[in-house]
């Protein structure tokens, strides 16, 4: 991976792990999330008027938008309702990004011809091991056989069907920004605007009835709605570069490191020892995946 790659995906796994714990701290997490990225996308209409006026987006591109559009409105419903549901951030989070890497690994073996190196192999392997290990409670039969029936709970079953949206949106975006050369700014900005129309009439719903939730969220609110799109956006422009999308998408699961400590010291989540054992292995996933070709 290269060096700019891999500082904008370290900075982004920094941003989604903290607009991910407002989100887990929210009284109401789904709507709070929902109205976050409404108010993201305004921020975005601008911006994003100026960036078509001077390359408009043709037929296809539009296409490309609305399709991820509509992913990422799944993917953030099923993330705030598995923290709705009572899911820890640091239960949901792991299972959440963990799931993605294997699956965009595979799927880009198949769709995309990425042959991962050796050594990406293993960095993906350990990134992936690492993020089990956070939720098995001991080294043993009894303990992977608990952390087994731990998947038919309802948030960890959300949190596995978020990883595979994360995975499918990932790729999609990786063809879309490969095959359009569309600015990645421009299509970050597009896909939130469709996403927030996508999710607008459960926002509105909520927030009609409930207007007092919008005042006393408001800074969490406001921080949401810019970290999450912003976030995203440095991954797509890590997708321009000459990484393998495979390596990308299993180094920004480096959120799951800070999302570690936020649930320990900010949230006060049991398991720190079990949960910073599986973040190291973690880290040198990461640092395999930093130097592989």
């Amino acid at each position: 991976m290269t060096t700019s790659a891999l500082f904008l995906v370290l900075s982004a796994g920094l941003m989604h792990a903290i607009w991910n714990l407002l989100t887990k701290r929210a009284s109401h997490p789904v709507p709070a999330l929902f109205a976050a990225l409404a108010f993201g996308a305004l921020l975005g209409i601008p911006p994003f008027v100026y960036l078509i006026l001077q390359n408009p987006i043709d037929v296809s591109g539009w296409g490309w938008i609305v399709l991820t559009g509509f992913l990422h409105a799944l993917y953030y419903g099923l993330l705030s309702h598995a923290y709705q549901r009572g899911g820890d951030l640091s239960v949901v989070y792991p299972i959440a990004r963990g799931t993605s890497p294997l699956l965009v690994m595979i799927a880009a073996m198949v769709s995309l011809n990425e042959i991962p190196s050796p050594l990406g192999v293993v960095g993906i392997v350990l990134v992936v091991t690492g993020l089990f290990a956070i939720n098995l409670s001991q080294v043993s039969v009894e303990g992977l056989r608990a952390m087994l029936l731990s998947m038919r709970n309802g948030p960890v079953v959300l949190a596995f069907l978020t990883g595979l949206t994360t995975a499918t949106y990932s790729l999609v975006d990786k063809v879309a920004l490969t095959r359009t050369g569309m600015n990645p700014w421009t299509y970050l900005l597009g896909c939130y605007l469709v996403t927030s129309v996508w999710l607008s009439p459960m926002t509105f719903r909520f927030l009609k009835s409930n207007r007092e939730f919008i005042a006393s969220h408001r800074p969490p609110l406001i921080l949401i709605g810019i970290l999450s799109p912003l976030a995203y956006g440095l991954i797509l422009v890590a997708f321009t570069t000459a990484s393998k999308v495979s390596y990308i998408v299993a180094s920004r699961e480096c959120s799951i490191l800070f999302a570690t400590l936020l649930g320990t010291f900010v949230l006060k989540e049991a398991d720190f020892r079990r949960r910073l054992t599986g973040a190291i292995i973690i880290t040198f996933g990461i640092g395999l995946l930093a130097v592989a070709r």
